[in-house]
């Protein structure tokens, strides 16, 4: 069984850095880390990733709700200590798909 144990703290750095809020909910009954991201124009976008698989991990990046919509993701496969920067790209490339529009960050509740 594959783990995101070995790739966890590259995820959550990342995550932070950008001030996204990780998903880490099942999906389909298996373990799973994704982002949603929204620009100021209403559309929607996604970066998920994958566990490691033999020392490979495989990122996308694709418009749920947008202009993108009827397009396939786009898929990065990287080795585990590379994570990061791959993120980092799958990032910089929803934000250049979100344009002439930016992204959004809504306020976050007081506590």
């Amino acid at each position: 069984m594959n783990s995101y144990a070995d790739i966890d703290p590259q995820i959550e750095h990342w995550a932070k850095a950008h001030s996204l809020i990780l998903n880490t909910s099942p999906w389909d009954g298996r373990a799973s880390r994704s982002v949603w991201l929204s620009s100021n124009a209403g559309e929607c976008f996604q970066i998920w990733i994958e566990p490691p698989a033999d020392g490979v991990v495989w990122l996308h990046a694709a418009g749920v709700e947008s202009r993108l919509d009827d397009r396939p993701p786009h898929d990065w496969a990287v080795p585990v200590e590379k994570v990061g920067a791959a993120l980092d790209s799958a990032y910089e490339l929803v934000l250049e798909w979100m344009r002439p529009s930016t992204h959004y960050h809504p306020p976050r509740a007081s506590t």
